[in-house]
């Protein structure tokens, strides 16, 4: 079937679903409509069908009499949106803001094949160019487009100093009405452009992450907290270790220094929380990588290359010796049993 192997990770729906319900929708309904099968787990690595949640996307605008949907769902967004916790750890280790983003790009590639993201830089017109580019093999996603733009928009002007957007250009016609687009972009909008992008002033990329980080810690700090129980009420520090890797998984900050950080307490206390537990993190790591990697080859079609790296495995070879260990095949051969 055209388009089936394209895929997003299930965070791409964030605030989603109660955003069509009070907007008068039928959020459940209409999903099962067009084959959207969302997860609820949002403390696992989960996928929907990438062409499923763009025709989720267009039969909403539709069906609510909302040509800017996409727009309207960004600014109906958190302050917090999303897996913010790893965006927000991304910007604290990075040199400045180029360096964050280049994080981000490649950050993005493991977790959808729908859409990648890229970023140009041109001395010459100083300018720095951010590409939403659609998998060509996607259902229509005009809705997809002007959501993400206008995400990006959004939270850049909100939390990076500086920032200066000259111009957004999308590939799609000019909607009839474009208050939303206005409102949002505020610089001159184009359409029927050759790509979806979001342009800025080049300047914005030195922006030293010091910068970022004194805007974001309020944000990194509610995400902190809601990553972490107190020690008094915990029923697992095992358990709240497994429920946080998963959101780091992609960074290459899988470390049990990377999870005490992110738990906010010390490593030498998480490992003696975790021995008083009768477990080591090295157990709890590997358990979470084993549940992930056999969920995932069952039921997605994400390539073994991609699920090594999301996982953040060094090498598919570690993968692949990984797996063997668990099941005593490769990961090949354990999709293949699935598929008969």
């Amino acid at each position: 079937m055209r388009g089936e192997a394209l895929y997003c990770r299930s965070i791409a729906l964030d605030g989603l679903f109660p955003f069509v319900e009070k907007k008068g929708g039928q959020p459940l309904k209409w999903a099962a409509e067009v084959g959207l099968k969302p997860s609820f787990h949002s403390k696992s690595i989960d996928f929907v069908r990438w062409n499923a949640l763009c025709d989720y996307l267009e039969l909403c605008s539709e069906r609510l009499n909302m040509p800017a949907f996409g727009i309207e769902w960004a600014h109906d967004l958190p302050d917090d949106p999303r897996n913010s916790g790893p965006t927000l750890l991304m910007a604290a280790i990075s040199k400045n803001l180029r360096q964050s983003l280049k994080v981000a790009v490649e950050y993005q590639k493991i977790h959808t094949n729908g859409v990648a993201y890229s970023i140009q830089e041109n001395e010459a017109a100083a300018e720095v160019t951010g590409y939403v580019d659609i998998h060509p093999m996607s259902n229509s996603s005009r809705q997809y487009c002007e959501h993400i733009l206008a995400f990006l928009a959004i939270y850049g002007e909100r939390y990076i100093p500086r920032v200066d957007f000259t111009r957004v250009t999308f590939q799609h016609k000019a909607p009839a009405n474009t208050y939303w687009h206005e409102k949002t972009f505020k610089h001159p909008i184009i359409f029927n452009a050759d790509r979806n992008s979001l342009v800025s002033k080049i300047s914005v990329l030195n922006t030293p992450s010091s910068h970022l980080t004194t805007l974001l810690l309020p944000l990194l700090r509610t995400y902190l907290n809601r990553r972490q129980r107190s020690v008094s009420s915990r029923t697992s520090v095992a358990m709240d270790v497994a429920e946080t890797l998963p959101q780091m998984f992609g960074l290459k900050r899988t470390r049990i220094t990377d999870v005490a950080e992110a738990l906010e307490i010390s490593e030498k206390k998480l490992q003696r929380l975790l021995r008083d537990e009768g477990v080591s993190y090295s157990a709890v790591l590997d358990d979470v990588r084993r549940n992930s990697a056999t969920r995932l080859l069952q039921e997605s079609n994400i390539s073994i290359t991609r699920l090594a790296k999301m996982l953040d495995y060094s090498t598919v070879e570690s993968f692949n010796f990984a797996c063997k260990r668990w099941h005593g095949q490769s990961p090949r051969q354990v999709r293949q049993m699935r598929d008969g």
